[in-house]
């Protein structure tokens, strides 16, 4: 597709700006003929670890692309929200801060928290100054354009398959249209079997499901009225339905053994409103829809994770009023062991240049082990981790690399350093992300109770894949720690000897 003049101006102005900032020039190029050439529907909510499998790339190498090259107006970064049980895009935010903690999905009725780890996807959308693509005016998409390709997430699979949930519910549907007041549909379903599901898309549900009977000719007319759609025999409060994710309400079921269904829908609303009728083959259940997988979304607990997303986007962080849950990230901590005494040894000059020297291993160690510095406080360093066995590894990685800083005479700097993992929140501090919770704090106390030089983890750290393989040369005892604050007994291992 052919680029205006202006467009064209401002790729190339994006262009130069990674080439400043030092991307890699093939992976610039390679960008340059996605924008270009790619079609609307994949320059519309970019997942860059999609991207990484389908252009060769390791994921962290995308990920940094696509951050750069939002830093650079090339993309705009958006923060999904993403329903657990449908798929559904429930909202897309340009800014963290904006996201609601709680959300009630329109397409399913479900009840949703809006965790870090699940449920907000981190997705990029070709700028419109780069490339104007259809997506951009949501108003002007064709019904099925703007149900399936616009509202669903791409990496919403079924379990079964793992087929795309777009995909399976765009075989599985039987009309789709809008109805202008006052106009009626019709609609003929051979129902042997499985579940039939009718709504006007945003607001109610008629839902048949079958049973072993004679087969027989059923009709029922449905109506659409200000407040939605619905029929005078179904039930008039919404029905619990059971499902692994916790209870759905439908507002309207109705039970029909084999039939051949005859459906006629009038709108009587004032309002153009869409029609959408679904029919499932065998039993329906909503477990069939429940978990994001295939093409691995790029969460937000991720991306937060990320060294190059904060160093570009430091002030990023959810809205001071509630924090977002994160279910699972691992947390690093380290201190100098007696620092104040090298200042008092070597004077404040030559102190504040190991100090910094210091920092620089810590650093590097964490971001080439996938993390992100979350802040430091005098000393102290606080990191983030995807994986545990990331975490492990940067601890060893530091300890390693300090023996080789020169601190001259018989001055040594000795770090200690904890490691620990769980839940926490994420919330904004001072203007920048922190996580807080009992976790954090257990993270603290068992780098706190570390001696010069050694790693502590937890065993939920020393449990999690590929740690004790990473520590097969490393000695690794049970340590007795006090946790001052932590009732609980949180069993804690020394890794030494390395």
């Amino acid at each position: 597709m052919g680029l205006t003049g202006a467009q064209e101006t401002a790729l190339r102005s994006g262009l130069d700006e990674l080439a400043a900032d030092d991307v890699d020039a093939n992976l610039s190029s390679q960008l340059e003929e996605f924008i270009t050439h790619a079609t609307d529907v994949e320059l519309f909510r970019v997942n860059p670890i999609r991207y990484a499998e389908e252009n060769g790339l390791a994921e962290s190498a995308a990920i940094d692309l696509f951050l750069n090259a939002t830093k650079a107006g090339l993309f705009q970064m958006e923060w999904n929200i993403v329903c657990v049980s449908c798929g559904n895009v429930f909202k897309s935010f340009r800014n963290l801060e904006k996201v609601d903690p709680h959300f009630h999905c329109t397409l399913c009725d479900m009840e949703n928290q809006s965790r870090l780890d699940d449920v907000i996807h981190v997705v990029f959308t070709v700028h419109l100054a780069i490339r104007d693509i259809i997506f951009h005016h949501p108003e002007t998409l064709a019904l099925d354009q703007l149900l399936f390709d616009y509202h669903y997430s791409r990496e919403a699979r079924t379990q079964s398959g793992g087929t795309p949930t777009a995909e399976f519910l765009r075989d599985a549907t039987v009309a789709l249209q809008y109805l202008e007041p006052g106009e009626e549909i019709g609609v003929d379903i051979e129902h042997d079997e499985g579940s039939v599901l009718v709504r006007d898309w945003t607001t109610s549900i008629a839902f048949f499901v079958g049973k072993l009977e004679e087969k027989s000719d059923k009709s029922f007319t449905l109506t659409i009225d200000e407040d939605g759609l619905g029929h005078p025999d179904f039930a008039t409060s919404k029905v619990p339905i059971e499902t692994p994710l916790g209870t759905l309400l439908f507002p309207a079921v109705h039970n029909l053994g084999p039939c051949t269904l005859h459906l006629t829908c009038t709108n009587r609303s004032s309002r153009r409103s869409p029609i959408w009728v679904v029919q499932y083959g065998g039993a329906f259940t909503l477990d069939t829809l429940s978990e994001i997988e295939g093409s691995r979304p790029l969460s937000a607990r991720q991306l937060l994770s990320t060294t190059t997303f904060r160093r570009l986007f430091r002030s990023e962080a959810p809205g001071e009023s509630e924090g977002l849950s994160v279910t699972d990230l691992t947390y690093l901590f380290t201190d100098l062991k007696n620092s104040t005494s090298i200042y008092d040894e070597i004077g404040d000059a030559s102190a504040y240049n190991l100090v910094r020297a210091h920092f620089e291993v810590v650093e590097r160690a964490v971001t080439e082990n996938q993390g992100a510095v979350v802040k430091t406080v005098g000393d102290a360093v606080m990191a983030t981790f995807l994986r545990p066995v990331n975490a492990v590894s940067a601890a060893l990685r530091m300890q390693d690399d300090l023996k080789r800083v020169d601190a001259g005479g018989s001055t040594r700097l000795e770090l200690k350093v904890g490691v620990h993992r769980g839940h926490s929140i994420a919330v904004t501090l001072n203007e920048r992300l922190d996580y807080f919770g009992q976790n954090v704090n257990i993270a603290a106390r068992t780098q706190q109770s570390a001696g010069a030089s050694e790693i502590l983890i937890t065993q939920d750290v020393l449990d999690a894949p590929g740690v004790i393989d990473l520590l097969t040369n490393s000695d690794l005892e049970p340590a007795r720690t006090e946790m001052k604050g932590i009732a609980e007994e949180i069993p804690v291992f020394r890794v030494s000897g390395r």
